[in-house]
C-alpha cells in the first residue's frame, strides 16, 4: 500500500510536469512541480495511504487535465465526471469542491447541456452506493446525516471550540487546520489573488476631475482580462468559494482531514497564477518556506514496530496457545481501533485464520494484545467484547510477548 500510494503521487506530479512544460518551459515546469512535490500537505498524504489522503494525485490529475485542456465533448465531460464521482467516493465532503467546479465547466462549455453529462459521470460511480440503499432502507445516508448533525450539535456546545460563532472568525481560524500544511493563512491566498487588482488600482482610477470614472473601469478591467486568462480567473475564484463553502459546512468539527481537498485546490490556483504571473521571486519564496517546513518525522523509524507485533504472535503460535482449527479471534487494547489488524496480518502469514472482525460472536477463543502492561481487561468493554461475551472477559491467562502482553480468554475454560 504505501509503495503504491507513493507510485500515485509521483505519477500525478510527471503528468503535472508534462502538462506545464507543454505551455510554458521546463524552468517553470521544473519549479511548479517542485512547488507541489514539497507542499507539506502533498508531502504528508503521500506518506500515508488511506481514504483520507489517497485521493490527492486523482485530485491533482482532475485539476490539471481540467485546467489544460479544452473540455467541450460529451466524452470529456462524462470522463471528468467518473474521475470526479472516484474522488468525492473517498469521502463524501470533498463533493463541495465540485461545485463550484462545475458552475466552471458551465461557464467554459459551448453547449451547456454538457454539464448534465458530468453530473451523469459523477453518479454512475454511485451506482453500486444506490443499489445496496434502495436495498438496505437508505441506512448510509440516514447514519451519514445523523454523524453529520450531531457533530454539530456537539460542537455547538463545546466550550472548546476555536472556530467562533460566525463565518469570519471560523473563515479566520481555519489556519489552524491547514496553516502549516498549505504555508499560508486562507486569508493571504486571498490577499494574493486580488494583489493585481490592488496593484493597478491607482489614484488616477479614482480622481473625478481629471479622468472618467466609467471609461477607466473599462480599460482596468479590460487590461486584467487580457493578463489574466478566463480559465486562471475561473480557478482562482473557486477555489476561494470552494474554501468558504467547506467553512460554512464543516465548522471545522468533523475531523481536520477534510478540509485538505479545498486546501489543495487554493494551493493549485495559487501555482497557475505564480505561472501566468511570471513570478520567479515569489515561486522561490514558496520553495524556501517548504524546504524550512519539510517534514522529517515522516522518515522516522515508527513508535510502533511491525517487529512486536510478529513476536507477539509468534508466542502465541510457538506456545500451542492456538491451533489452526480454534475458532479464535483477536482484540487488540486500543479504544479507537480494537479491531488488531496489526496482529491478524501475522497470524495469516503464519497459515492461521482468526474469526472476522463481525465474527466474534461465534469465536471461541480471544487473544487481546495490550501495549500497557497495566491494562485491566476486565474494565474493557466494546462492540467487540460485547459480541463475544462480557461475561467470559473475568476468567483469564496472562502471558509477556516482549513489549506486549497477551491476555487469553477461553469459553471453554
Amino acid at each position: 500500500m504505501l509503495i503504491l500510494n507513493a507510485l500515485l503521487f509521483s505519477i500525478a506530479l510527471i503528468y503535472f510536469f508534462k502538462k506545464i512544460s507543454k505551455k510554458y518551459s521546463t524552468f517553470w515546469a521544473t519549479i511548479s512541480t517542485i512547488e507541489i512535490a514539497l507542499l507539506p500537505l502533498y508531502h504528508l498524504m503521500s506518506k500515508n495511504p488511506g481514504n483520507a489522503y489517497s485521493y490527492m494525485p486523482l485530485l491533482l490529475f482532475f485539476l490539471t487535465y481540467l485546467y489544460f485542456n479544452s473540455i467541450q465533448s460529451v466524452t470529456a465531460f462524462v470522463g471528468l465526471g467518473v474521475f470526479a464521482g472516484i474522488i468525492i467516493n473517498f469521502h463524501p465532503l470533498i463533493f463541495i469542491v465540485f461545485i463550484p467546479i462545475a458552475l466552471l465547466l458551465a461557464i467554459l462549455a459551448k453547449k451547456k447541456v454538457n454539464l448534465l453529462f458530468f453530473l451523469i459521470g459523477i453518479i454512475i460511480t454511485y451506482m453500486p452506493l444506490l443499489i445496496f440503499e434502495l436495498r438496505h432502507d437508505f441506512v448510509v445516508l440516514k447514519k451519514t446525516i445523523y454523524d453529520y448533525n450531531n457533530s454539530l450539535l456537539t460542537s455547538v456546545n463545546s466550550p472548546d471550540s476555536v472556530w467562533g460563532d460566525n463565518f469570519i472568525s471560523r473563515y479566520l481560524s481555519s489556519d489552524n487546520v491547514v496553516g502549516d500544511l498549505v504555508l499560508f493563512n486562507p486569508v493571504i491566498y486571498l490577499f494574493i489573488f486580488l494583489s493585481p487588482f490592488i496593484r493597478r488600482l491607482k489614484i488616477k482610477h479614482l480622481n473625478l476631475l481629471k479622468y472618467d470614472i466609467f471609461s477607466e473601469k473599462i480599460r482596468f478591467v479590460k487590461s486584467l482580462k487580457n493578463e489574466y486568462p478566463l480559465k486562471l480567473r475561473l480557478f482562482i475564484f473557486c477555489s476561494l468559494v470552494s474554501f468558504s463553502l467547506y467553512v460554512l459546512t464543516a465548522r471545522g468539527d468533523i475531523g481536520p482531514h477534510y478540509v485538505f481537498p479545498f486546501a489543495f485546490f487554493m494551493f493549485f490556483a495559487l501555482v497557475m497564477f505564480i505561472l501566468n504571473s511570471n513570478l520567479k521571486f515569489l515561486a522561490i519564496i514558496i520553495i524556501i518556506l517548504e524546504v524550512m517546513k519539510f517534514n522529517t518525522n515522516l522518515y522516522k523509524n515508527s513508535i510502533r514496530p511491525k517487529e512486536k507485533f510478529e513476536k507477539a504472535v509468534n508466542y502465541v503460535i510457538d506456545n500451542n496457545l492456538v491451533n489452526k482449527n480454534d475458532a479464535f479471534n483477536v482484540i487488540q487494547a486500543i479504544d479507537n481501533v480494537p479491531a488488531g489488524h496489526e496482529y491478524r496480518f501475522f497470524f495469516r502469514a503464519k497459515g492461521y485464520s482468526p474469526k472476522t472482525i463481525n465474527e466474534y460472536n461465534i469465536s471461541n477463543k480471544l487473544f487481546i494484545f495490550s501495549e500497557n502492561k497495566d491494562y485491566k481487561i476486565e474494565s474493557m468493554s466494546n462492540w467487540e467484547t460485547g459480541q463475544f461475551g462480557q461475561e467470559y472477559l473475568k476468567n483469564y491467562k496472562t502471558f509477556q510477548a516482549g513489549d506486549i502482553i497477551v491476555y487469553l480468554v477461553d469459553k471453554n475454560l
